[in-house]
């Protein structure tokens, strides 16, 4: 009798959830899809996500909506994916997000604004991607950012504009962008902290 009365509530367990169904967590099934893709993450010690890795993958725009469910997130790493940035409004808040990586992206200028509501960004690496000045005006309010790379770049000098406001910089890399010199010194006045390397 004692062994019915211990198993009966495993039976009933096991049928009710076999009935609801054995659910993945949403950060669970993210971090699976994130390896299975080749990708990586870092989980602290409060076993939450704060970094994800895709460089170097197949990773796609569509894939980005996983990221939703990790709001912890504080790096994520794009760099030489085939992501373009339209998945970018998949993302959520992200509001811990500090550094981005997208060197190597075809991400387009259209897309940034996303990147643009990361407010708490301090590293972003936007180098070899397809942006232009068309696109700099969505990171104007990014004022915390202390490095920023546009290198490899269409960028020029009319963008430069856009990066006035970015106090915190200490590090802007515009090399091999149509950026001139004249036009960087006129910029190094605004952000007379920041190491501006042509």
């Amino acid at each position: 009798m004692r062994m019915t009365v211990l198993v009966y509530p495993v039976i009933v367990a096991t049928c009710v959830a076999a009935t609801l169904g054995c659910a993945v967590p949403d950060d669970q099934y993210a971090v699976e899809v994130i390896e299975d893709l080749g990708g990586s993450v870092k989980i602290d010690a409060d076993g939450r996500v704060i970094a994800v890795d895709l460089s170097n993958t197949p990773a796609n725009d569509d894939d980005l909506a996983l990221l939703a469910a990790l709001p912890d997130l504080e790096s994520l790493n794009l760099s030489e994916t085939p992501i373009n940035g339209y998945g970018f409004e998949e993302f959520g808040d992200l509001p811990n997000l500090t550094t981005l990586y997208a060197v190597g992206a075809p991400l387009k200028d259209d897309t940034l604004w996303k990147i643009g509501e990361f407010t708490s960004l301090r590293t972003l690496h936007l180098g070899r991607t397809d942006i232009t000045d068309a696109g700099l005006p969505a990171l104007r309010h990014l004022t915390k950012l202390r490095t920023l790379s546009l290198g490899h770049t269409a960028v020029t000098d009319a963008g430069l504009v856009n990066l006035r406001s970015m106090h915190d910089l200490g590090t802007l890399i515009l090399h091999h962008t149509k950026v001139t010199e004249p036009a960087a010194r006129k910029l190094q006045r605004s952000l007379p902290n920041a190491r501006i390397d042509l």
